[in-house]
């Protein structure tokens, strides 16, 4: 299968575990990407990066920011 969002991917790859059939699809195309599994682990590994693409497409991911200096203030 073709797709031109990351979200349209984990649309269908939902679908597919509620199918309960998880090894039906073995190769997903997002444009020039391709992503391949053949066994459960492979597929929920790529279930989880591809739902991190999904989260950057609509802004849900938030990057962390760390005190400078751990937090104890500037030093001179």
């Amino acid at each position: 299968m073709a797709f031109t969002t990351w979200c349209d991917v984990l649309s269908s790859m939902n679908d597919v575990i509620a199918s309960g059939d998880i090894m039906s699809v073995s190769e997903i195309t997002k444009g020039d990407k391709r992503i391949s599994y053949r066994t459960t682990d492979e597929f929920w590994k790529m279930y989880k990066w591809v739902e991190t693409r999904c989260n950057n497409e609509q802004g849900l991911n938030t990057r962390r920011t760390y005190a400078s200096n751990g937090g104890r203030g500037r030093v001179a």
